[in-house]
């Protein structure tokens, strides 16, 4: 038996920081960087937690790795563990996690990557901000929990869990980018989204998870097709107080995820959804206290709500995860930006990478609706193929956030993780 397998295990140690194994696979690189930060922490202390589970960590993606094998090994014996540098205290290994975690189809996958984050960097806002989220989806986030429910199988492979609840549903969404054709056009999506619902499931179909339309007041018709698909078409649709603009983009934003529809849809067409198992089904706004659904609520309507009675609606609303949407009235680029909405009575602030990456393109359509509003009267004419619409350019923002409560008179929003805009008129009838 090697008396001393640190020897062997040492060679190399920044073999990830210098970019060295670009050819390797994903489960590869995974366990060389947990190694290499698992070996500098246990050399300043080989009892430690971290450390520990970063080498955990490793071996559970990489059975097969060396230097992961020689540091158990010599844990297991008792060995003295020589101290390795690393200069970066691990940020390099972390950046590389975020990446995978952000292209990762699958929720147990993700939250894992981000507790291994977490175990490299405690303060990392982003991986905090992902387990708060999972509990309170009732995810259980500690280390062993997630390693076991991901044990055998590999994060490149993410995408073929099987359906497990809700967050499974909603990862399945976000990932499908399901616009083409005649269903990225905005008239359609405001008049016929059935089309674009059957868009949807044509791309969730092989994942095994499904959008079903079962509002009673929209009376929609459902065909059943072959091996339990249904095609949607007919239905009380069609949103009248917000509109197409004839010198406004014909076309739904690109891209756009399942996920940003569904949004749109409920937040367009007072709609509520509720998941059960694989199928998320859109339902009436009535049916959805009893149900749990997840409900679109309007900017302007909550800042009359809270007019109405501030402290009953911090107790109602304070730390509640929402979906909000609103008309732009103004954007802020401080460090985090925000967007205002309701005149800007409502914030939301865009502090997660997603929503912040969102922000180049809101600030343009922004800028584009403010433009036509100067150039063009109040109430003027805008014809979109060949259909005149009345009304004024404004840019519709909806999103999913946390509500923080109040701060100098305004509703403030946070933890935005998701969020979609799209210029439309808004008629004189529709204000």
């Amino acid at each position: 038996m090697n008396k001393r397998p640190w020897a062997a295990a040492t060679v190399g140690v920044f073999l990830l920081v210098a970019g060295s194994v670009a050819a390797a696979t994903v489960s590869e690189e995974l366990a060389a960087g947990a190694c290499t930060v698992a070996m500098w922490r246990l050399g300043m202390d080989a009892m430690d937690d971290a450390g520990r589970k970063l080498l955990a960590f490793a071996l559970a993606v990489d059975p097969a790795n060396e230097r992961a094998n020689r540091l158990q090994q010599g844990l297991d014996g008792g060995e003295a563990i020589p101290g390795t540098p690393l200069p970066d205290a691990g940020r390099t290994y972390v950046s590389y996690l975020e990446k995978v975690a952000a292209g990762s189809r699958s929720r147990r996958h993700r939250i894992l990557l981000y507790k291994v984050i977490e175990l490299v960097q405690p303060e990392h806002e982003k991986a905090r901000q992902e387990l708060e989220q999972a509990r309170e989806k009732g995810a259980d986030t500690a280390f062993e929990a997630l390693l076991a429910a991901v044990v055998g199988s590999s994060p490149e492979h993410g995408a073929e869990d099987a359906p497990e609840g809700p967050g499974e549903a909603e990862d399945a969404l976000r990932a499908a980018m399901p616009l083409s054709g005649s269903s990225r056009l905005v008239q359609v999506f405001l008049d016929t989204p059935l089309l674009v619902v059957n868009r949807m499931n044509e791309i969730l179909r092989p994942s095994g998870f499904a959008v079903r339309v079962t509002s009673r007041t929209r009376r929609p018709v459902a065909s059943s097709m072959d091996e339990g698909r249904v095609y949607y078409s007919g239905g009380n649709f069609g949103c009248r107080r917000l509109r197409p603009h004839g010198a406004l983009p014909a076309e739904l934003p690109e891209p756009v995820s399942a996920w940003q529809l569904l949004m749109l849809l409920a937040a367009c067409h007072d709609l509520a959804w509720h998941t059960d198992g694989h199928v998320v089904e859109l339902i009436d706004l009535d049916e959805a206290p009893e149900r749990g659904a997840t409900i679109p609520m309007a900017a302007a309507g909550l800042v009359e709500t809270m007019k109405a009675g501030r402290v009953d609606f911090l107790n109602q609303y304070r730390g509640r995860r929402m979906l909000v949407h609103g008309l732009v009235s103004g954007i802020g680029r401080s460090k985090p930006p925000y967007v205002h909405l309701a005149g800007d009575a409502v914030r939301v602030v865009l502090d997660t990478g997603t929503a912040a990456e969102s922000l180049e393109g809101i600030s343009a359509a922004y800028q584009q609706v403010t433009k036509l509003g100067r150039e063009r009267p109040r109430g003027g004419i805008s014809t979109y193929q060949g259909t005149a619409y009345g009304g004024s350019p404004v840019l519709l923002f909806v999103c999913e956030a946390t509500c923080d409560g109040m701060m100098r008179g305004r509703l403030i929003f946070k933890e935005c993780r998701d969020c979609i805009s799209l210029p439309l008129a808004q008629p004189e009838s529709g204000r």
